[in-house]
């Protein structure tokens, strides 16, 4: 086996280490200049922008990671818990997005469905001049493509926990539903399944480990993404 010298040793780390100060250089700019900063530029922003910039992101933010779970866990579920007609397609189909900057979908999404675009034009002429669609330039349009954008890696990361964790879990709910209703009368539903104590506490047992080990997949699968 063949190894390195010393010397080229660190000759790549001094590579290293001006790669690095190339990228903090910027930073370290950015850092400095606080010193020349303009208390009345600052104080104007505090009265007039600052608040609505403050919640515009706490908006933003909400509904951004709001949609990615909920997307990107949902994907996941039916693609790796379900089967039906397009599956092995729709498993790497809805991670084709990873391809696509977010300006990019932005500018695309702009020209399909502003005002003049083709979506709209098509629309008003089948419904009339009076016709009106929400305005894609919004917040609604903005967590709309971010959401588009950044749902694979939550599919991503929650499909490979799901399959990990195997259909345990899922049979365990599904038994214990059938035995709830298998009186066919909901009301005797906790009467019926979880009279004996033993079985509430195993089930609850069982489904504690089940979504342990889903967590440990999921943490693991996020470690080795970064």
């Amino acid at each position: 086996m063949l190894h390195r010298s010393i010397p080229d040793k660190r000759r790549w780390r001094l590579v290293a280490y001006a790669a690095a100060a190339l990228v903090l250089l910027p930073l370290l700019v950015l850092a400095l200049s606080w010193n020349s900063l303009d208390m009345s530029i600052w104080t104007h922003l505090l009265q007039t922008q600052m608040a609505r910039l403050l919640r515009n992101t706490l908006v933003l933010t909400l509904g951004v990671v709001s949609g990615v779970v909920l997307l990107g866990v949902s994907l996941a579920w039916l693609t790796s818990m379900c089967e039906f007609p397009g599956r092995r397609w729709f498993d790497w189909a809805l991670m084709l997005p990873f391809t696509i900057p977010a300006y990019v979908l932005a500018f695309v999404m702009i020209g399909l469905l502003d005002f003049a675009g083709p979506l709209q034009t098509l629309l008003r002429g089948w419904l009339g001049n009076d016709f009106r669609m929400w305005s894609i330039r919004s917040t609604g349009g903005v967590i709309m493509v971010l959401v588009l954008v950044f749902y694979p890696y939550v599919y991503m990361l929650a499909r490979g926990a799901f399959l990990a964790q195997g259909r345990g879990l899922m049979d365990a709910v599904a038994g214990v539903l059938a035995c709830g209703f298998a009186d066919g009368a909901p009301g005797r539903w906790r009467g019926s399944c979880f009279g004996d104590y033993g079985n509430v506490s195993g089930f609850r047992r069982g489904v504690g480990i089940q979504l342990r080990h889903f967590h440990h997949r999921y943490l693991q699968n996020l470690v080795r993404l970064f």
